[in-house]
Formats: structure tokens, C-alpha cells, sequence
């Protein structure tokens, strides 16, 4: 098989699964938390939110980091995969926690749904997808090349 493809399908993986994990365990946390100031104006949480969280990965292979937004509470899983002797391939999950009302002062508004996230990719999947997304390609190339000199658009 392909090393870069095999490393990529598994940062895949697991960013959304610890993705998944977070989402779960953030929830919990900020649950009794709707309709409260959770943030700062600079986007920061509040120091009485932030001891409430738990210690979150910072590593080379795993990193989670907050988003900062006035419109959501959100965080980002970061995973990395090495192949080879000196390469390396990434992914990252993006896990939306609530919403944050507009203009009310980074009030928590309500929870976000869990993301919708696959764990089970494989390298054999993703290799039948690319056949199958070339054949569509050149089918599409045909289509279009057949239009001639009118084109997809009139302008």
C-alpha cells in the first residue's frame, strides 16, 4: 500500500475520534453553563470557565487548541501521523461545543450537536473513491469538451 495514504487515513481517524471524545466531555462541562458570559472580548474563556476544563493534549502527535470566535465555542483536534524516515501527514477535527448569542456579551446560547465524524476509513476506501471520482472526471471532461464553443454558461 501506499505509506503517506496509510499515515493519513489514521491522523483521519483519530482526530475524529478524540473530536468525538471532546465533544462528549465539553458538553457535560458547559451544559449548566447555557445562558451565561462563558468569554472574555478578546475570546479567551472566563478564568471561572477555564479551571472547569480539563487538561487538553499538547504534543507533536496530538494538539487541541480553542477556536476564537464571536459566534461559537469550538475547539480543534490536531493529529499528526509520521511514514517514512523523515515524513509526516495531519488532520484536523474541528469541534463545535455551543453557539455564543450575537451582541449579548459572549453569552452561551445553546449546545452544538455532536459532530458527524468517521473513525473507520480505510486506505482501500479512500483508493476505490479516488477510481471512481477519476472516471467521473473524465466523464465530466468529455461532457464538457463536447459543448464545444458554447461552453457551460452564457455570459
Amino acid at each position: 500500500m501506499n505509506a503517506a495514504l496509510d499515515a493519513k487515513v489514521k491522523a483521519v481517524n483519530r482526530a475524529n475520534g478524540e473530536a468525538l471524545k471532546l465533544h462528549s466531555v465539553l458538553v457535560e462541562i458547559f451544559r449548566p453553563l447555557v445562558g451565561t458570559k462563558v468569554e472574555k472580548a478578546d475570546g479567551t474563556l472566563l478564568k471561572k470557565i477555564a479551571d472547569l476544563l480539563p487538561e487538553l493534549p499538547y504534543t507533536s502527535k496530538l494538539h487541541v487548541y480553542k477556536n476564537v470566535s464571536n459566534y461559537f465555542l469550538a475547539w480543534n483536534v490536531k493529529a499528526v501521523e509520521g511514514y517514512g524516515e523523515h515524513h509526516c501527514t495531519s488532520h484536523e477535527a474541528s469541534v463545535y461545543v455551543g453557539f455564543l448569542a450575537n451582541g449579548a456579551g459572549f453569552v452561551l446560547e445553546k449546545l452544538a450537536d455532536p459532530p458527524d465524524l468517521r473513525t473507520d476509513y480505510t486506505a482501500e476506501e479512500v483508493l476505490a473513491k479516488r477510481a471512481d471520482f477519476d472516471v467521473k472526471r473524465k466523464a465530466a471532461d468529455a461532457a464538457k469538451c463536447a459543448l464545444g464553443p458554447f461552453g457551460e454558461f452564457d455570459r
